[in-house]
């Protein structure tokens, strides 16, 4: 639950004023109790960053009931360019900030913070609200505040300063602080929300959806599918790919992970160490990249599907273990701007966990009926959809179940017995055994399943309307299949047919799926 800051309305102190100088090439979007944000590099695309002060502390966003947004006073003086100056004594040099005791030689002093910028000097003591007035002319009243020691500063008020823009997105409740050098129009589209381009390329795990379980991959342009496999000496089985912007990130044949560049044959083994900067000798079943951070299952032996759940710094660093079970079948999913990762616990093949990744919470999930008889058992693969909860069980049986509530709110969810569904045949009568794998589309609400028959014919279905549909059906040739929306919003289908790579339009009506030639 998102902390609060309680303000207090009193008298008006100071009111600011207003510069012609601003921060420079600053770019930062964030969320309230997110300590993860979104900023530009050198070459203007966006990237994730650790909200971190020079302290060391992570920070977080914080909005009052008032509705004015605050960050922590270091953080946002620092992330405009101004430097600490609480060793300065006397008068404070331009471009520092600083924050004062309260002097008990003085009477009736009290603490407060001095901010020096572009020659104009700012002095509000802690808790004692002022007014100023925005670019736009709204007159607002904030404060100062401390809550357990920590200084919380208006960050509209801080654009005031710098002469930047401070912008609020309603729908995904984003605070974007953009520099006034910077075009708003190369970052923001006309609700002033993130491009999807630029946006795009930040997240492709998510408008990828799964292309990590195959060797395809998507490019920066968002439309042109490759082959990973294609672009490595020796045409190794890659797999588990994901990617931080132009850094991609796959297992190979030696259960390592690699990395390199679009558009560059250079391949890197990923060298880990801990939190105290000492190599990690990892072997990983599955690697994600999420908010530039990596998050994986390390294993044992190169023939391991369970390991432990791990997670590092994009580059290696911070390695650490999220928790002391054995884990398998790790998925990432993002609901409503948050993003959470799933695993099974591989001690009961009958347990889901959730991690909260903006508070790392870690959840046991329970999906009962109404006599609190557990409904998910021997699982061999899972997948979180929408309204679903999907599974592989060892025996090879197909499990879908329908939920009413999402996971992400609930740790325990029961349903109605005909609510759970083991679908053994397609609509087409034909037995649903030797299932491979199975996915979801989680752009247009749609799980799908592989199956392999005993001549080695590769199907795949899909379900609608209460049923798995058979799609299409290839000799002893299709090996992966990934559905997936593009830059333009184009569905396609991606698969891997005789080691190439080859894309399908497709078709949604009314539930079904149309695969164009």
């Amino acid at each position: 639950m998102n902390k609060r800051i309680i303000a207090a309305v009193s008298a008006i102190i100071l009111t600011a004023v207003s510069t012609s100088v601003f921060a420079e090439n600053t770019f930062l979007c964030m969320r309230a109790a997110e300590n993860t944000a979104i900023t530009i590099d050198e070459n203007r695309n966006f990237k994730y960053i650790d909200m971190v002060a020079s302290n060391g502390q992570h920070v977080v966003p914080q909005i009052s009931e008032d509705g004015n947004t605050y960050l922590p006073f270091r953080y946002v003086c620092e992330m405009t360019g101004l430097k600490d100056g609480s060793q300065i004594s006397g008068e404070l040099q331009d471009g520092y900030f600083r924050f004062w005791n309260s002097d008990p030689s003085i009477p009736n002093d009290k603490q407060k913070i001095e901010i020096k910028y572009n020659g104009n000097y700012y002095c509000h003591n802690i808790g004692e609200p002022f007014t100023y007035e925005t670019p736009q002319g709204d007159v607002r009243t904030v404060s100062i505040y401390n809550i357990r020691g920590s200084l919380y500063f208006p960050f509209a008020y801080m654009a005031k300063i710098t002469d930047s823009k401070a912008i609020w997105q309603d729908d995904t409740r984003r605070i974007i602080f953009i520099s006034n050098d910077l075009d708003v129009n190369e970052f923001l589209n006309e609700k002033n929300d993130l491009r999807r381009d630029k946006y795009l390329y930040l997240n492709f795990d998510f408008f990828c959806n799964n292309l990590g379980n195959s060797p395809l991959y998507l490019k920066t342009d968002g439309v042109t599918i490759q082959n990973l496999s294609d672009e490595i000496y020796g045409n190794p089985k890659v797999k588990s790919i994901t990617r931080n912007g132009n850094t991609i990130y796959f297992i190979n044949e030696d259960k390592r992970v690699y990395t390199k560049t679009e558009n560059n044959e250079e391949i890197n083994p990923l060298k880990f160490t801990d939190e105290n900067e000492k190599s990690v000798d990892v072997l990983a079943d599955t690697v994600i990249s999420l908010q530039g951070r990596l998050y994986g299952i390390q294993i044992n032996s190169v023939n391991d599907k369970y390991g432990k759940l791990f997670s590092a710094n994009s580059d290696g660093s911070g390695f650490k273990y999220l928790t002391d079970k054995t884990v398998y079948n790790l998925i990432a999913r993002k609901s409503d701007m948050n993003y959470y990762l799933f695993y099974c616990d591989a001690l009961t093949k009958a347990n889901l966990n959730m991690i909260e990744l903006k508070t790392m919470d870690n959840y046991d999930i329970q999906i009962t009926d109404h006599a609190r008889n557990n409904l998910l058992s021997n699982i061999k693969q899972f997948v979180i959809g929408s309204n679903i909860a999907a599974y592989l069980s060892n025996d090879g049986k197909v499990h879908v179940i329908n939920l009413h509530d999402n996971l992400e709110d609930f740790e325990v969810i029961r349903v109605s017995g005909d609510e759970h569904k083991i679908f053994l045949t397609g609509s087409d009568g034909e037995a649903l055994t030797n299932i491979t794998s199975m996915n979801f589309d989680y752009i247009n609400n749609v799980l799908y399943v592989t199956q392999v028959d005993y001549t080695g014919r590769t199907y795949y279905y899909t379900l609608a309307n209460d049923r798995f549909t058979r799609l299409e059906r290839s000799e002893h040739s299709i090996t992966d299949v990934s559905l997936f929306s593009d830059l333009s919003y184009n569905d396609y289908c991606a698969k891997t047919i005789n080691g190439k790579s080859q894309i399908n339009r497709v078709k949604y009506n009314n539930g079904s799926i149309e695969i164009a030639d």
